[in-house]
């Protein structure tokens, strides 16, 4: 029924995309606890996320706090310099403060990757209201976007942020 299931390692989580139901199943296997998400809710709490996001950015006008405003302004409408090595499959999107380094495979047949990033991107916004962090989904679902549209699949991604403090992270994907 197109069911996808993911194990978060780290947080001990097992996640159940159930696209035709429209929601997830949320499983914490430390705590015993089974959760449901709907679609219609994640959509609504990023809403509220990015609305809030939007004010916040905009009362950031004073010269000490520009650079942050941007960044949130950023990560609300992401817009990056892409670059792709057909010959190593190295995707490469630069935007302001914030690198994306995707090492990327051939899907193995049509249609793959799309079935994919249905799910990626469904899980992306899903993470971003579990266990949230400095970055909003946005620039993960551009990245998601330009490899959609080249049918290629991550094997390795690296984000480096290059704001205050900087940070460097990498997640390898393994898919069968």
């Amino acid at each position: 029924a197109g069911k996808a299931y993911d194990y978060v390692d780290v947080a001990d989580e097992i996640i159940v995309f159930e696209p035709t139901q429209r929601r997830f199943r949320v499983l914490d296997r430390s705590r015993g606890l089974v959760a449901t998400v709907e679609f219609d809710e994640i959509k609504h709490l990023l809403k509220v996320a990015q609305d809030e996001t939007a004010r916040h950015a905009n009362v950031l006008a004073s010269a000490e706090s520009l650079d942050a405003g941007r960044q949130l302004r950023f990560q609300l409408d992401p817009r990056f310099e892409e670059t792709f090595s057909e010959a190593d499959g190295l995707l490469t999107l630069k935007g302001d403060q914030l690198e994306y380094r995707a090492r990327t495979v051939d899907s193995g047949r049509p249609g793959a990757a799309a079935t994919y990033f249905d799910y990626a991107d469904w899980v992306c916004r899903l993470n971003y209201l579990l266990h949230p962090g400095p970055l909003l989904p946005e620039p993960r679902l551009a990245l998601n976007a330009s490899l959609r549209g080249k049918d290629r699949l991550p094997s390795e991604v690296e984000l480096r942020l290059s704001s205050s403090p900087e940070r460097h992270l990498r997640a390898e994907h393994e898919i069968d």
